[in-house]
């Protein structure tokens, strides 16, 4: 039977590659991101006070009424009047649901569809048409916010891809090499791509604690190896 030695070499040689892993994708969620993705180039359209005729709290009246459908209305979490698609608009956001969108003009719950998404996204891209539209209920890589949410593919030489919830219009965009670095990053950084495997979620934060076991295991080998020996050295002096 191999012996505590055998153990540890082979232990250390495994950790070692995970731990290489681990810093090279931590050196590459250290990469800036592009200034697309935190919308540096867009310049939103000055609020025209002069079109918003209803005050904040008709606009939570309406949003209440809006999601009275789906059960009791809960606390408001807050009430932000905002420029989007060419006018003002009220986003109230419950504080146990999605937020709802009312025209400041008219009072009219306004849906992101898939025409205004494109609108958005559009605008956004200066006026650069996209290529695809989509409706998504999964998060692609990189991003983070409400879904569902429409993704629209450019065919620009940064590969852009603009994501618009369907919630509060809110976008998203990255680039090609955006998604790269992403997943390089995080998603190799936290296992994601063991999520394919048979078992989902759960296979990834299995191999998550047990490359954590084998880390303490080789931890603990080495000072079992090497303390005992540092004693009777001193014992012998």
């Amino acid at each position: 039977m191999p012996n505590m030695r055998w153990w540890h070499k082979w232990i250390g040689i495994t950790i070692g590659l995970v731990l290489f892993l681990w810093v090279a994708s931590g050196i590459a969620m250290m990469v800036p991101l592009s200034p697309a993705v935190w919308g540096a180039d867009i310049l939103e359209p000055p609020l025209d006070l002069a079109g918003v005729t209803i005050t904040p709290s008709q606009a939570v009246a309406i949003a209440v009424q809006h999601r009275s459908d789906t059960g009791p209305p809960g606390a408001i979490r807050s009430v932000l009047l905002r420029p989007a698609l060419g006018i003002g608009v009220y986003l109230v956001t419950p504080a146990d649901a999605a937020p709802v969108m009312v025209d400041a003009g008219t009072g009219e719950v306004i849906v992101i569809t898939a025409e205004r998404a494109r609108s958005i996204a559009s605008g956004a891209m200066s006026g650069r048409e996209p290529i695809s539209v989509e409706r998504i209920v999964a998060a692609p890589i990189g991003y983070g916010g409400r879904l569902p949410a429409f993704r629209m593919a450019f065919d620009d030489p940064a590969g852009t891809i603009a994501i618009v919830a369907e919630a509060n219009g809110e976008l998203a965009r990255t680039g090609r090499w955006d998604r790269r670095k992403m997943l390089l990053g995080h998603y190799l950084h936290v296992f994601v791509p063991l999520k394919g495997l048979p078992g989902g979620d759960r296979t990834r934060i299995a191999a998550l604690v047990g490359t954590g076991i084998v880390a303490l295991l080789s931890i603990f080998s080495g000072y079992w190896l090497s303390l005992p020996g540092r004693f009777r050295r001193s014992r012998r002096v």
